[in-house]
């Protein structure tokens, strides 16, 4: 998911009266809830760069601040210019100093078993619970340098804020992350979905209206490219598609790839091996990319994943080699259509 700024989040006002005072420290009392509730409250509404003074917090403070930010976020109506600035500021604060609100920690996450249930690009998937139901773990497996790990971290932490708000029934929700699971790893909670991906599922029930899934794909993603800031999935396939157990289909996954893609040296490296059949061209050859249209990579996965849909196999899956497959897409060639027949 990519969540980029918007001209929304504007502050307040356009001129500062004073800074806010951050010459005091948390004790725990309530007093000093109250004053630093004041002082954020202050900050969100009276200066004209919050997202530049919130990195001023003295670190004695930052995880109060944080949790005051999101209850501020939480009780805001979305529409409301205060509700942009709150999650501006929620989201730089977490990005500058590593850290996630309370509300976002599932401390009370276990996992069940000894190995992971499956695998991907860049994680892997274990089964757990989170107040008894169960839930699905994903943890990041990421194989770079501490520094670089760092900033990725710091990446994940800016986002999850947004992947946290997320509310459409065709977009899997986020329930958290817990960070002690899989130290040093975050792992990322969201509902179990017992029906698997959307592949498997057609694999298993062959008559199942394929014709309504693709409508169900489409509102999600239609959900996320009007949001603002608009968000880019950047990774739409079969296999980050899940249904649930009244047999709707669900964006995950959302905004993984990106977070990933922004650690590594090129984006054929084999943290990508298995989605480049899905990669839109812009993507390839970078000459191509407009950066005002992001969202259009999007569109052109959803084209690849209704051939995968019909076929029951991934686009050009005629062509063995990914290599093959990505000179292909650079020669302006697109994958095979599928049989009216399959319809």
């Amino acid at each position: 998911m990519s969540a980029s700024s918007s001209s929304a989040c504007t502050p307040i006002v356009t001129e500062p009266l004073h800074q806010p005072d951050w010459s005091f420290a948390d004790d725990g009392q309530p007093t000093t809830y109250v004053r630093t509730q004041t002082q954020v409250q202050h900050l969100l509404r009276m200066t004209s760069d919050p997202w530049t003074a919130v990195k001023s917090i003295p670190e004695s403070l930052q995880a109060l601040v944080m949790n005051i930010l999101q209850q501020e976020l939480d009780a805001a109506s979305h529409t409301d210019p205060y509700y942009s600035t709150s999650l501006r500021c929620l989201r730089v604060l977490s990005k500058d100093r590593g850290i996630l609100p309370s509300s976002l920690i599932c401390q009370e996450a276990i996992r069940e078993g000894t190995h992971p249930v499956s695998g991907g690009g860049f994680a892997d998937i274990w089964k757990g619970r989170l107040h008894e139901n169960p839930v699905c773990l994903k943890v990041l497996r990421v194989f770079i340098a501490e520094q670089a790990r760092e900033k990725l971290i710091r990446d994940f932490c800016q986002e999850a804020f947004v992947w946290k708000l997320l509310r459409h029934p065709n977009v899997l929700p986020f329930l958290g992350v817990n960070a002690n699971l899989f130290s040093p790893s975050y792992c990322l909670i969201s509902p179990w979905m017992a029906n698997g991906n959307i592949i498997s599922y057609l694999e298993a029930h062959p008559d199942h209206d394929r014709y309504t899934s693709l409508v169900q794909i489409s509102q999600g993603m239609q959900y996320l490219h009007s949001l603002d800031p608009q968000i880019v999935h950047a990774d739409i396939r079969g296999a980050n598609i899940l249904v649930t157990d009244d047999i709707r289909c669900c964006l995950a996954d959302f905004g993984l790839s990106l977070i990933v893609e922004s650690q590594m040296l090129d984006s054929t490296s084999r943290m990508r091996k298995g989605a480049m059949r899905w990669l839109a061209p812009e993507y390839i050859d970078l000459r191509l990319l407009d950066k005002s249209c992001l969202a259009a990579r999007d569109i052109y996965a959803f084209g690849c994943t209704i051939v995968e849909i019909f076929t029951g196999k991934p686009p050009f899956s005629n062509i063995k080699n990914e290599i093959a497959v990505i000179y292909e897409v650079a020669k302006g060639n697109h994958p095979p259509r599928p049989s009216p027949s399959l319809g």
